[in-house]
């Protein structure tokens, strides 16, 4: 933040500083959490918190980018979370009870946390730097760097999921939709104007007219 912050309206600067606080709360209780489920939805609650901040850009700047990319961001949360949610779920035998790992509920939480850490080649990648991009051309260095804080201490509670994990074999129709979401987050990692497109879209929906 620099002086030049003074002539943010108010409801962006509620926003941009209701977003931090959340973003910096939500990450500290996901490090400090014991339990990888609850680990789980505090990161991406801090994901959530990330698009918040890129909302009050767009409150800033109606006209630019930051609402494409708010939109963007909430598209990989919401699609990570799920991959994650359908993999972690316990409705049957898990890792330990049934002998061997489902390969393709660890490959999927493994993309999930790579979503949600903003890591390629995930959707979550771009659009963490879309959020960036942002927020640098509102010119706020200062959340730029708490964002890219908060991903960096992510790390450890995605680590700790990761290691301790208890999946369950996948029935035929969970693991459908496990590969369905796991093709959305890696194309849209890999050819992310697609997911910009449909985010560029819900953000005319949500633009007053």
């Amino acid at each position: 933040m620099t002086l030049h912050s003074l002539s943010i309206p108010l409801s962006s600067l509620v926003t941009v500083f209701f977003g931090a606080a959340l973003l910096v709360v939500s990450t500290g209780l996901a490090v400090r959490t014991r339990t990888a489920v609850a680990g789980l939805g505090w990161v991406a609650v801090a994901g959530s918190a990330q698009a918040i901040l890129a909302l009050a850009a767009a409150l800033r700047t109606p006209e630019g980018e930051a609402l494409r990319a708010a939109a963007f961001q909430l598209l990989a949360v919401a699609a990570a979370t799920a991959l994650a949610a359908l993999c972690s779920s316990k409705t049957g035998k898990t890792e330990s009870e049934a002998g061997e790992p489902d390969g393709l509920a660890t490959t999927g939480l493994v993309v999930a946390w790579l979503a949600l850490l903003g890591l390629p080649p995930t959707i979550g990648f771009h659009s963490k730097i879309a959020i960036c991009r942002a927020l640098l051309a509102e010119d706020w260095t200062g959340w730029v760097a708490l964002v890219l804080a908060a991903s960096a201490a992510c790390v450890w509670p995605a680590l700790s999921a990761l290691r301790s994990r208890r999946l369950p074999s996948l029935g035929r129709l969970r693991a459908l939709c496990v590969l369905a979401l796991i093709a959305l987050t890696l194309l849209l990692g890999l050819y992310p104007e697609w997911g910009l497109l449909l985010a560029e879209h819900v953000a005319r929906l949500a633009a007053p007219s």
